[in-house]
């Protein structure tokens, strides 16, 4: 169902819990159809809008996918023969590449937010999310 569904400029947060269901569920490794969701997702996040979002949609959808490229990462690694190397290689570093623009677009979608958007929990939430997906100079 989460496949069909059409994201538009004002579903982040539901962007978010479909995110963070898969990633507490660890379906991106046994499930192939999961992780072809998370990458269409991702093509769809650069879409929303500050105006639609909130910290606590922000700090999931950064988590979600940062569990994600980081499961993806680690079963590229075990998975790897010398034959096809080169070619991984690529499209991991693409898929990093595209990984950093929408962590950066996020980033910017919370820069976006103003301050009283913000609580103690939100703050944290949003500050660790980036924090594991390797951005802590916001």
């Amino acid at each position: 169902i989460a496949w069909h569904l059409p994201i538009r400029e004002h579903d982040a947060q539901n962007v978010a819990v479909i995110l963070n269901a898969y990633a507490k569920a660890d379906l991106f490794e046994r499930e192939p159809v999961v992780a072809e969701l998370v990458r269409k997702l991702a093509r769809d996040i650069p879409r929303l809008e500050a105006a639609s979002t909130n910290a606590q949609a922000i700090g999931n959808i950064v988590n979600g996918y940062t569990r994600f490229l980081q499961v993806a990462q680690n079963t590229e690694n075990s998975d790897s023969d010398s034959s096809s190397e080169a070619r991984e290689g690529e499209e991991k570093e693409s898929r990093l590449a595209e990984g950093k623009m929408l962590i950066l677009h996020m980033a910017e979608l919370a820069l976006a937010l103003s301050p009283d958007q913000f609580d103690a929990q939100s703050v944290t939430l949003v500050a660790n999310a980036f924090s594991r997906a390797g951005l802590t100079d916001l």
